[in-house]
């Protein structure tokens, strides 16, 4: 294996660097140093939570100051602190990088490496199928990412951009309105200009077709699934009985980015339809993926004209069966997964009971 580094960026409020830490030191494979990239005003915040948490590594920090205009949806923080990160390692070393808020079983990800080891060799970007969208042209997720140094600063390689989120928003409707409101998806996303830009670095010729999409994804990407590395969020999702720390599934979901916005089919890649076949893993998650974000109550393709007692009967029904599910399925040890499921059901149940006393 490569001498590797791990880049970790992001502000101090939303980290979880103690999750992180853990997943480094059960590691069985040597991460050889880690890149803090800072934004000046955490400077003291993160001086002590490093020395505490990671004494034992080899610690580099890189100070960036942080910026008046974040960009849409901060894509001009992400470039400023990956790029300022990738600027202090060396050539010819295996880049993983890392939000912050997020975390990997470091374990699993270099078992992965390990079996598909002619990643490395053809030279391509490892990320996961959480926000690697179908629905959007050119759309790897840029959450995670891992590969060698000189291809991560070739993905990287773009200047800051000038536009607001605002100015994006506005730019967005007018389309929208120009094309009678059947425009399918939003063409402006960090995602897609970080891949585009490579992807014209790369001499590579968009033809702004999902088949060509494809062939660019099969070309340069490797696609894990969120839960072959085990990939958590700190951030609590907003659907239905999922809790911080969660592994992150999937989208299957109906609904604009924003007010104005197109009505996108969010969907996202997953890795038996780029690399091999689903296994019963996968069957497990895409299934549970699909369970969740139906009874979503901001998808527009859900039953929300439905009255509040109803919905809730329905998600008790099948949190029941989410739970035997579960119970009878040898591949998962899940005792505590079954058990916040039985206290969620309980939860929705005294909902349902109050709601028949105001009646």
């Amino acid at each position: 294996m490569h001498n590797i580094s791990l880049l970790i960026h992001g502000p101090y409020n939303d980290n979880i660097l103690n999750k992180i830490s853990y997943s480094m030191k059960k590691s069985r494979c040597d991460i050889n140093e880690i890149i803090f990239v800072i934004y000046e005003n955490d400077k003291e915040l993160y001086e002590k939570e490093i020395t505490n948490l990671f004494s034992s590594f080899n610690v580099k920090k890189v100070f960036v100051k942080d910026l008046i205009n974040p960009g849409f949806a901060n894509i001009n923080r992400q470039l400023l602190s990956v790029q300022a990160g990738l600027n202090v390692i060396d050539n010819d070393r295996f880049v993983i990088k890392l939000r912050n808020d997020q975390y990997i079983d470091f374990n699993k990800f270099f078992r992965k490496i390990k079996k598909y080891n002619w990643v490395l060799d053809n030279n391509k970007i490892i990320t996961t199928c959480c926000y690697t969208r179908k629905d959007r042209l050119y759309h790897p997720s840029d959450m995670f990412l891992a590969g060698m140094t000189e291809i991560l600063k070739e993905y990287y390689a773009l200047p800051l951009y000038d536009k607001t989120e605002l100015n994006v928003i506005m730019e967005v409707r007018e389309l929208v309105e120009n094309n009678d409101y059947q425009l399918k998806y939003n063409p402006f996303s960090p995602e897609s200009e970080l891949f585009r830009n490579f992807l014209i670095k790369r001499n590579w010729d968009i033809k702004e077709t999902k088949e060509d999409s494809y062939n660019a994804f099969c070309k340069y990407i490797y696609l894990l699934n969120s839960w072959d590395i085990s990939l958590r969020w700190k951030k609590k999702r907003n659907y239905p009985f999922k809790k911080k720390n969660q592994i992150v599934l999937p989208h299957f979901f109906k609904l604009a980015p924003f007010v104005g916005g197109p009505v996108e089919n969010a969907s996202c890649i997953l890795r038996h339809e780029i690399h091999g076949r689903k296994n019963i893993i996968d069957c497990y998650y895409i299934v549970k993926s699909k369970v969740i974000w139906k009874f979503w109550p901001y998808n527009q393709d859900n039953i929300n004209y439905i009255p509040k007692k109803f919905i809730l009967k329905i998600r008790y029904k099948s949190l029941k069966l989410l739970c035997i599910v579960i119970s009878i399925l040898p591949y998962f040890v899940v005792s505590k997964i079954e058990k916040e499921l039985r206290e969620k059901i309980r939860s929705i149940k005294h909902k349902i009971t109050l709601l028949r006393r105001i009646k």
